[in-house]
């Protein structure tokens, strides 16, 4: 029994799904938890919820980022600039590489101002962990909507990535 694989396919698949689970963690955090902590009144949950998906996010990030932007490019490059899925695999792969300094030079900023109300609130003790509604609601605000933007990136990156997967 002979087993062929086809490398480049495989690869094209690998990407795909591992963009499709970076762009569904993006959703949950952002559309699901963090939505549902921002109607409480409680700046502390929403910090603690912005913390455990920002320490998940982390772990997960930089890999789900960086495997995907390569594998398109290989793909892009396997495929030829004339052959058929150039350009989607190129779309793609430029959209995974975006990811990465988008989230150097507009998250992180924002990501330090929460970890510093997150290592308060962690290290104060009883009423000494009072953090600024107004400001975290604001930060928390303005992660969502960067991260929202980081979210469309891995969305454009799975289409493209699909439609080139159907169109070999």
């Amino acid at each position: 029994m002979s087993f062929n694989l086809d490398w480049s396919k495989a690869l094209q698949l690998t990407s795909v799904v591992v963009t499709a689970h970076l762009a569904g963690f993006h959703y949950c955090s952002d559309s699901i938890v963090l939505y549902n902590a921002k109607k409480l009144d409680d700046t502390n949950a929403l910090v603690k919820g912005w913390y455990r998906g920002w320490e998940i996010g982390r772990r997960i990030g930089p890999l789900s980022v960086l495997m995907p932007a390569i594998g398109f490019s290989i793909c892009a490059w396997n495929a030829g600039v004339g052959g058929p899925g150039f350009i989607r695999n190129a779309v793609a792969a430029a959209s995974m590489h975006l990811i990465m300094p988008y989230t150097v030079v507009v998250v992180f900023p924002v990501n330090d101002v929460l970890l510093a109300a997150h290592a308060k609130l962690t290290s104060a003790k009883g009423d000494d962990a009072r953090l600024d509604d107004a400001s975290i609601r604001a930060n928390i605000s303005e992660w969502q909507a960067a991260d929202y933007f980081r979210m469309n990136l891995a969305r454009i990156a799975v289409v493209a990535g699909v439609v080139a997967m159907l169109s070999v």
